[in-house]
């Protein structure tokens, strides 16, 4: 609503008459987002991909986002058993079982963010510690 509002403002030319200047802008956005709504074609931010180029797609809306480790390190028996077992049971031809060792330890490598389908971030723990507190 802020953003909004912030571009309204923006767009206002007319000091004189701010606020009819303001309301045609209002209008005017209106309309165009009902068009939209009624041809989502003419939108040229329909088929725009909502994931950044060093983001990985792993389903269901959600997408992996960097900073990620730049090596794989072992995780534990029991997490590696899980991921192991969850690969076997949806993904028997995953590329990803290159990443177990001989002793059936996983190879994990952290990222920084997901994203979840509604496009919202989280941050994981693992970029939380990598910054700095403030000073």
């Amino acid at each position: 609503m802020e953003r909004t509002i912030g571009n309204l403002v923006e767009e206002i030319r007319q000091h004189s008459t701010p606020y009819a200047n303001l309301g045609q802008c209002a209008v005017r956005h209106a309309q165009l987002n009902a068009l939209k709504a009624l041809i989502p074609s003419i939108d040229p931010d329909t088929n725009k991909s909502p994931l950044t180029r060093w983001s990985k797609d792993v389903g269901r809306g959600y997408a992996l986002q960097k900073a990620q480790e730049r090596t794989r390190h072992n995780a534990t028996a029991i997490k590696s058993l899980t991921i192991c077992q969850y690969l076997e049971t949806y993904h028997p031809s995953s590329s990803d079982f290159k990443f177990v060792t001989r002793d059936g330890i996983f190879r994990v490598c952290r990222w920084a963010r997901l994203q979840l389908p509604n496009l919202q971030s989280n941050w994981s723990l693992f970029s939380q510690c990598k910054r700095r507190p403030n000073a």
